[in-house]
């Protein structure tokens, strides 16, 4: 049985599969006890690979988790996880699906602690990533001795491979068990997935049940009886959505984190398009309840109501523009209008707008940006904006508003790539966006000039929310 296959040495393990100690570790069978039979879904591992399912249903990948720390004080976040995933891929010669790096990412900074892995905060000047890779051990020391203090990004960048987690070690997962069976009494568990893998387009509202037989709901069964299941989601533009699964019995909830914990998602369906698809599995414990309100940002109690659409059309942000000074330029005002918003949200919720008084704005997903915007296709400072003054006869003065690419994906004007680097002017009723024209679900903005703030004010109060032409 499953609870007998548990206990199982390593070694008996790695004869059901095929594969050396050394390369397999110990790796758990992954079915939980308690399920029946005509429900149960059996997750059958082949190496460091958990399958269940059909060909195209989400992997389970045990890898090796490298720890690389990064000096640099000049390299964008986007540009250092580019710069060590290229190297890597290079230092490995990738070869699915013994030999592979699955993914690079920054250190998470939630989820749960597994043996060693504690996620902190991001330093000033130091960045930390890490690595999930399909290798064997000896391997993986080779690879360490070679990142230590290795120059990347040009020279911009130092990179220092720190510690090794191998997540199908015996010492993983003896941790992984200990950490399981600190909550026992638990029946709800969240598991944070890309949102790629559950909508083409996030819908309207914050939540969508799911119905028995579909696959995350299917997923959610290899564990054990399944009470309820649903995704919930932020906004429109979240990266990633949460499956909530809630279970009949709470040692569902122990089995799923003693599989999981510390460990990836892998998407075979975007393999064939060359992708590293691949997900750190991030797991939190808590009453259904909570869960929801963590998913969604709620501050209210609220286990079945669905916020308006409104509420979640836009995961744009941005500081009010100051009043004009006394004694100084009233104008122009230029603001960036976004496009194919709901009627009914706040101008300041939607805007960043630019004047004589302020003439700078910076546009990322960071929170310290003047517009913010909660998109995976958003660097952390992804655009500078910038209002440009110039000299005319008679001492007046002419302004004109310029825009630099400083991201990752690109900057797009009017459905045209702009180069990265130089400033751009922007003129009235120009469209800025964030990727190409046939990516779906981007932002985008109009950017629109007026006289001054008082114009700005009146023609907000006429017009409707602007639509994609």
């Amino acid at each position: 049985g499953a609870a007998a296959a548990a206990a199982a040495p390593a070694m008996a393990l790695a004869e059901v599969v095929g594969r050396s100690e050394d390369e397999l570790g110990a790796l758990l069978p992954g079915v939980a006890a308690e399920a029946p039979r005509k429900q149960r879904i059996e997750l059958k591992w082949d190496g460091r690979w958990g399958k269940w399912g059909d060909s195209n249903a989400v992997h389970i990948s045990a890898p090796h988790v490298a720890t690389i720390e990064i000096d640099t004080t000049d390299c964008t976040e986007e540009e250092v996880v580019s710069e060590v995933k290229t190297l890597l891929s290079n230092d490995i010669g990738q070869e699915y699906p013994h030999r592979l790096l699955i993914s690079v990412h920054l250190t998470q900074h939630e989820g749960e602690e597994v043996a060693g892995r504690k996620p902190s905060p991001q330093k000033q000047g130091k960045l930390t990533v890490e690595a999930a890779l399909l290798l064997k051990t000896r391997a993986c020391e080779k690879l360490k001795k070679e990142w230590q203090g290795r120059s990347i990004c040009d020279g911009c960048a130092t990179a220092t491979w720190i510690s090794t987690i191998d997540t199908a070690s015996k010492a993983h997962v003896a941790e992984a068990k200990r950490l399981a069976q600190s909550k026992l009494a638990a029946t709800a568990v969240s598991i944070s997935i890309p949102s790629t893998w559950a909508f083409r387009i996030i819908p309207n509202g914050h939540c969508a049940p799911l119905n028995p037989g579909s696959h995350w709901y299917s997923f959610a069964t290899i564990f054990g009886q399944v009470a309820g299941a649903e995704l919930v989601w932020k906004s429109h533009f979240d990266e990633v959505v949460h499956l909530l699964i809630r279970y009949r019995r709470p040692n569902s909830v122990t089995s799923l984190r003693e599989m999981l914990l510390g460990r990836y998602l892998w998407n075979p369906m975007t393999q064939q398009a060359h992708q590293q698809d691949a997900h750190p599995i991030v797991i939190v414990v808590d009453s259904l309840e909570a869960l929801r309100k963590r998913a969604t940002g709620s501050k209210q109690a609220s286990a079945s109501a669905v916020p308006p659409a409104s509420a979640a059309a836009s995961s744009a942000s941005s500081a009010a523009l100051p009043p004009a000074p006394a004694g100084g330029p009233k104008g122009p005002v230029y603001q960036l209008r976004r496009i194919g918003v709901t009627p009914g949200m706040q101008p300041a919720e939607i805007e960043l707008q630019l004047a004589p008084w302020k003439t700078e704005g910076v546009i990322g997903r960071e929170d310290g940006c003047d517009l913010v915007i909660n998109s995976h296709h958003i660097s952390r400072y992804h655009a500078h904006l910038r209002l440009v003054t110039e000299g005319r006869p008679g001492g007046r003065e002419s302004y004109s508003l310029t825009i630099q690419d400083k991201s990752t994906n690109g900057l797009f004007i009017n459905d045209k790539r702009m180069a990265k680097g130089p400033m751009v002017p922007l003129h009235d009723k120009d469209m800025i966006s964030f990727e190409a024209a046939d990516i779906v679900n981007v932002p985008k903005f109009h950017v629109r000039r007026f006289r001054d703030s008082l114009q700005c004010e009146e023609e907000a109060k006429l017009r409707p929310a602007e639509k994609l032409p």
